[in-house]
C-alpha cells in the first residue's frame, strides 16, 4: 500500500502545474527509471574475548605456594557485551517503476541515489554509498603473546656448577687428596628458575609489610610491589589477556514476522556458523 500511495503521488506531481515554469513541448518520449528501497540492517556485535594462558610452572604452584591455579590450558572465553541493528537503505529490484514524458509537460526534478533508487522528487542532491557486507574489526590487540620469566626483573640464564676434582697436596709434611673444584656454567633448568622467583615472590611480600609496620610505604611503591607480584604469580598461576572485538552482519528480511537465525554464539568460540 505505500509502495502504490507513493507512485499515486509521484504521478500527482508529474501532472501538477507549477507557476512560474513555461510547458515546453516534446518530441521524443523521455523516460526515468528508478527503483523503491528496501531496508537492509547491520547488527553490530560487540564481544570481549579473554585468552587463557597457562603459566610455565603450574606445575608447582601447590608445591612452591600453597595454591592451586584455576588456568591449567590454554583457551578463550567469549562474552557478548552490546548487540546494534542500523538500518540502511538498498534497491529493491522487485520495485522498479519508469516516469514517461511525452508531449507536453512541466519540469519535475527526481532524485536518485548511485544505487539507483529514488531518493526523492523536487529534492536536493543525495549522495550515499552502500557499506560492505562484512566488516571485521578488533578495536584492541592483545600486547603479550605469553609469559616469559626470564624477562621478569634481571636475572642471568646460566648458573655455576662445580665439578668434582681432587689433587694431591702436601699438607703438614703428609701428602693429602684435597677437593679443588672445577668451576663451570650451565644454562638454568625450570626448576632453577622456580627456586629463584619463590624466593622473589616471598621477598616482595615481606617488603610490603616491613614498609606498612614502618609507616613509610607509599603508594607507588606499594603498586610497584603489587604489580611485580602479580608479574610472579602469573608464571604459576597463569593470566588473561583481554580484547575487544566487533563483527557486523549485514541481512535484509524477506518476510514479515518471520524469525531467522542470523548466528550462533559459544562461549568457547564466539561468533559460529547459523547451522
Amino acid at each position: 500500500m505505500k509502495k502504490l500511495f507513493f507512485i499515486i503521488g509521484l504521478v500527482g506531481l508529474v501532472s501538477l502545474s507549477v507557476s512560474g515554469q513555461k510547458k515546453r513541448e516534446l518530441t521524443t518520449q523521455v523516460s526515468v527509471d528508478y527503483t523503491l528501497p528496501k531496508i537492509s540492517y547491520d547488527v553490530v556485535v560487540t564481544m570481549e574475548c579473554s585468552r587463557l594462558i597457562p603459566g610455565p610452572f603450574r606445575q608447582y604452584a601447590e608445591q612452591q605456594l600453597g595454591v592451586s591455579p584455576e588456568i591449567t590450558s590454554e583457551g578463550e572465553e567469549w562474552m557478548i557485551k552490546n548487540i546494534k541493528f542500523i538500518p540502511r537503505a538498498l534497491p529493491d529490484p522487485k520495485a522498479s517503476y519508469t516516469v514517461n514524458a511525452v508531449g507536453e509537460y512541466n519540469s519535475i526534478l527526481l532524485n536518485v541515489t548511485p544505487e539507483g533508487f529514488l531518493a526523492g522528487v523536487g529534492s536536493g542532491i543525495t549522495n550515499q554509498t552502500r557499506d560492505e557486507e562484512i566488516v571485521y574489526e578488533e578495536k584492541e590487540k592483545s600486547v603479550g603473546t605469553g609469559i616469559n620469566y626470564v624477562y621478569f626483573g634481571i636475572r642471568s640464564t646460566q648458573k655455576e656448577v662445580l665439578d668434582s676434582n681432587f689433587t694431591e697436596m702436601e699438607v703438614e709434611g703428609e701428602m693429602r687428596r684435597v677437593w679443588d673444584p672445577i668451576e663451570r656454567h650451565v644454562l638454568k633448568e625450570n626448576k632453577d628458575y622456580v627456586d629463584e622467583i619463590t624466593s622473589e615472590i616471598f621477598n616482595i611480600r615481606k617488603k610490603r609489610l616491613e614498609l606498612l609496620a614502618g609507616g613509610s610505604a607509599t603508594s607507588e611503591a606499594l603498586k610497584a610491589l603489587d604489580e611485580l607480584e602479580a608479574n610472579y604469580m602469573s608464571l604459576f598461576m597463569g593470566k588473561r589477556e583481554t580484547r575487544e572485538v566487533v563483527k557486523t552482519i549485514s541481512f535484509v528480511p524477506e518476510k514479515a514476522d518471520e524469525s531467522i537465525v542470523l548466528f550462533r554464539f559459544s562461549a568457547n568460540d564466539g561468533i559460529t556458523a547459523r547451522n
